[in-house]
């Protein structure tokens, strides 16, 4: 540098490499805007707060089926137990479709493999490598399980009776829902969440669904997720029943099925990992996932004995209670903020990332990359606006805190200050709508309530 060149800006004091902050004439009205947009951002923020604080409602769901073996292993029947754990906070119910073989285990039907027919009826023309199935009590079961499938079947007539004739044997079948039961729960106050399993043999699925407030698919995609007619089928099927979106389960097709629409989170622990652990460690875990991550539906099962399963769910109930959650209906309300505050929140990210390209050192520069940092988080969220600016804020403001000033230690407290009103923006209006990651993929939905592996 000669002595005719221009003097750079000068360094902050013990700082001799790090160029001073520059300082425009705009920077006090861009400050001024960012605290202006505090204000529909603080009103967004007490509504959201508002609107959280009535949802904490929440349904203990236990496992119908695993209810039941628990109770069958104690010689007690199922609603007998089932009204036990009701006491102890449970009120709700998942159950799963029927199958062809849950229909032969209630006899409703009776099933026969042909090898077996053929030394019960020897010389009447029967193939041991087909499945015969026929009804009991006088039932009508085989006649809607044949217009169910798509699988092609035919008529026998063998020992007098008249069997149907299966190419393979149809057990693992859905056969639909078990219509009487879920009447009872339904008719005894429970939540029912129906688990409806999928089959490309199903000729129309979901036509059949029990009216329940809840559906949680059973398997790795949703019905449909192969075929985008069909889960438009489904998704007008739903009706008023709401998925539920399992952590750690991620389920293919279920964002689409989901889009526009309310979905609520289920948490749940496997089996064989609730059997490593002791009742009070699940239950933290119930009551953690309820607390902070919005679940709404803490989808049970039983322990290997009943005083576990009891001791369990009172530690649930309590660890509930104190945190002022209640067992009841979750309500699927959509979160609606107003979109004129939400506008207006987006002045606060526009005027930190204009303030932060101005204090460059070199004013064109700054701004040259402010207008690139604002087109890359726009990308990054597809041009939406407010996912765009959300990241614009979660960059922009803790940025801005230390380049506003940076001469003393006091200066992190205005950094710091700085990031707190990024992340008020971010919580009242930019991000107004709630956005949920679950098994390593996100989603955002217009509800407060969404969905460990099942």
């Amino acid at each position: 540098m000669t002595r005719a060149d221009p003097p750079l800006s000068k360094s902050p004091p013990g700082n001799p490499l790090l160029p001073a902050p520059s300082r425009h004439r705009l920077t006090p009205a861009l400050l001024l805007l960012i605290v202006l947009s505090l204000i529909p951002a603080l009103i967004l923020a007490a509504g959201r707060v508002r609107f959280e604080a009535a949802q904490k409602t929440v349904s203990v769901v236990m496992d119908y089926s695993s209810l039941t073996a628990q109770a069958n292993l104690n010689g007690l029947a199922p609603l007998d137990l089932l009204a036990r754990y009701r006491k102890l906070g449970v009120n709700g119910v998942a159950v799963y479709e029927d199958t062809v073989a849950t229909l032969e285990n209630r006899a409703a039907i009776y099933k026969q493999p042909g090898t077996e027919l053929t030394i019960k009826f020897p010389g009447q023309n029967v193939n041991p490598q087909l499945t015969y199935m026929r009804d009991l009590r006088g039932g009508s079961e085989v006649a809607r399980l044949r217009a169910r499938y798509n699988v092609p079947t035919r008529t026998q007539v063998i020992g007098g009776q008249t069997w149907t004739v299966w190419p393979t044997d149809p057990s693992f079948l859905p056969a639909g829902p078990n219509v009487a039961l879920i009447k009872t729960l339904k008719a005894q106050g429970y939540v029912v969440v129906y688990r409806p399993y999928d089959s490309p043999s199903v000729k129309n699925p979901g036509t059949d669904w029990p009216d329940v407030p809840f559906l949680a698919f059973t398997d790795n995609e949703v019905i449909g997720a192969r075929d985008p007619a069909l889960l438009s089928q489904i998704r007008a099927r739903l009706g008023n029943r709401v998925p539920a979106i399992i952590e750690f389960t991620p389920q293919k097709g279920l964002d689409q099925l989901i889009s526009g629409g309310k979905a609520v989170r289920l948490f749940s622990i496997s089996g064989a990992w609730q059997d490593l652990l002791t009742p009070p460690e699940v239950s933290s875990k119930f009551v953690l996932a309820a607390r902070e991550r919005s679940h709404k539906l803490l989808y049970t099962r039983p322990f290997k004995t009943i005083g576990e399963t009891e001791g369990f769910l009172k530690d649930l109930k309590t660890g509930l209670d104190r945190w002022g959650i209640m067992v009841g209906t979750p309500v699927a309300a959509a979160y609606e903020p107003s979109s004129l505050l939400r506008w207006l929140c987006i002045l606060g990210p526009l005027a930190a990332l204009l303030l932060l390209g101005l204090s460059y050192p070199l004013t064109r520069l700054g701004l040259i990359m402010a207008a690139l940092g604002l087109l890359i988080a726009l990308g990054l969220n597809g041009g939406q606006p407010f996912p765009g600016f959300a990241l614009v804020a979660a960059i922009s403001f803790p940025a801005l805190g230390l380049v506003i000033r940076r001469n003393h230690m006091s200066d992190w407290f205005v950094a710091t200050g700085f990031s707190l009103v990024g992340v008020l923006d971010l919580a009242g209006g930019v991000t107004a709508e709630i956005t949920f990651v679950d098994g390593g993929y996100s989603r955002t939905v217009g509800v407060t309530m969404e969905p460990t592996p099942t």
